[in-house]
This record gives C-alpha cells, sequence and structure tokens, in this order.
C-alpha cells in the first residue's frame, strides 16, 4: 500500500502525476524499439519493484512481450556505497534472451557494470539499462561512459526516498521522489 506524501517532512522532488507522465513515455519508447522481440526485464530489487510494475504494465498495454525476473543487486549502508556489489538471481534464463534491466537508480555506476557483466557472461543477447533516476556527477571515473538507455529522470547528486527508493528500509511507499534531509 503507497502511503499519502508527509510534504512538511521531506521537499518533493518529482510529484506522483510527473512520474507517471514520464514512466508512459518510456514505455511507448521501449515498445518501438523492441517492436517484434521479447523482452526479457530483470527488476534489481527492492528499489525498482514500483517502476517496473508500473512500466511493464504500460508495456502490456501496447503490446509488448514481457518476461520478469527479479534480481538483487546491493552495494548500499545507508546513505553510503560499500563500493562492493553483491549480485543476485541471474540465472540460465538468461541465454540468447533480449534484456532489459530496470533499476531505481544510476549512482557511481559499479552496480550496473557488475550487473550488465554479469549478464552478458551468462549469454544474453543483448543488454539495455531503463533506469527511474540517473545521477551522472556520481559516476567513477572509469565508468563516465556506463548511461542508461533509457532513463525517465536525471537528477542532481541528492539522496531521494519514495516509489521504491529507500532509506535504511523506510520511505520506500511514499508516492513521490522525495529529497531526504
Amino acid at each position: 500500500m503507497i502511503l499519502p506524501l508527509p510534504s512538511a517532512k521531506f521537499p518533493v522532488l518529482l510529484g506522483e502525476d510527473v512520474i507517471r507522465q514520464r514512466i508512459n513515455e518510456l514505455a511507448a519508447d521501449i515498445a518501438t524499439q523492441y517492436s517484434g522481440k521479447k523482452i526479457t526485464s530483470l527488476t534489481v530489487l527492492e528499489g525498482a519493484s514500483y517502476f517496473s510494475r508500473d512500466l511493464r504494465e504500460r508495456l502490456a498495454n501496447r503490446g509488448a512481450d514481457v518476461v520478469n525476473y527479479d534480481i538483487t543487486a546491493k552495494s548500499y549502508v545507508g546513505t553510503s556505497s560499500t563500493g562492493v556489489v553483491q549480485v543476485s538471481g541471474v540465472d540460465g534464463e538468461i541465454r540468447g534472451a533480449d534484456v532489459l534491466v530496470i533499476e531505481d537508480i544510476i549512482d557511481t555506476g559499479r552496480t550496473m557494470a557488475a550487473v550488465t557483466e554479469q549478464l552478458r557472461h551468462a549469454g544474453a543477447s543483448s543488454v539495455r539499462i531503463c533506469s527511474l533516476l540517473d545521477k551522472p556527477s556520481r559516476r567513477l571515473d572509469g565508468l563516465r561512459g556506463l548511461r542508461p538507455d533509457f532513463c525517465a529522470f536525471t537528477v542532481d547528486d541528492l539522496f531521494v526516498i519514495g516509489y521504491g527508493l529507500d532509506f535504511n528500509g523506510q520511505y520506500r511507499d511514499l508516492r513521490d521522489i522525495c529529497i531526504y534531509r
């Protein structure tokens, strides 16, 4: 259940209506790019679960053939990256598939680099990234070229919560994306 936003507590960065409109636009673009192909979507849990659900629903409404699997990729404790990415859930179903990784936010790039490397190693025919948010200003030197193929919003170096994004498991259920302070 999504809770109402306690707007007095957190400033809203992206409102629910803006998010939904942008997801509609992304779905149209993705459906066109994957026309005639089966999409094997991999949702990076837990943060991307809300975004993935809404995106896949809109893709299905456009007639896209989508199968979804969940993976985990974790590198954060609190508001800081540990520098070590732990990826699990990628299995043999990937060989020969056209994979769309659905992520909540790309920050340093470590997580997406680790995930895409593992998918290519598993034999994916193609790997594309769809991210709700992108923070290119935080990309590590060796990963500055890493960009999502599909991105809803580019944001500044802010710690954000809501719409699946959390702070130590809290605030995921906010309807809007807010700035955590």
